[in-house]
């Protein structure tokens, strides 16, 4: 099943992150539902591991969720070429979703 959202689309919003600008309807139907599925995915997969292994494997199954939800907005390799493959920590994860849900905020409220 593909997820990802088809931002070939000429109209969308620019965003600009790490100087690689991103073309992306953020308050489109596609990203709004693609939101709802990691937050959906993201709360099975908090419920659904053991306590004891919520550090090593929780974070890990959440990290993978992160990243395939930001690869499915801006486009597949998106991840990559933000972390430039070097390894990916939380902190930095939680910034560029933060960012991303920013984004979504201003233009919803710019679409009103």
């Amino acid at each position: 099943m593909n997820r990802c959202i088809d931002n070939s689309i000429p109209m969308g919003t620019e965003i600009n992150i790490r100087g690689r600008i991103y073309r992306i309807n953020l308050t489109g139907d596609q990203a709004i539902e693609r939101t709802k599925i990691f937050s959906r995915e993201k709360k099975s997969c908090i419920r659904n591991t053991p306590f004891p292994s919520i550090n090593r494997i929780g974070q890990r199954r959440l990290m993978k969720l992160c990243w395939v939800y930001v690869d499915d907005l801006l486009g597949e390799g998106a991840c990559e070429r933000y972390f430039g493959g070097r390894q990916c920590n939380w902190n930095q994860m939680m910034d560029l979703l933060s960012f991303l849900a920013d984004e979504m905020e201003k233009h919803r409220k710019e679409r009103r």
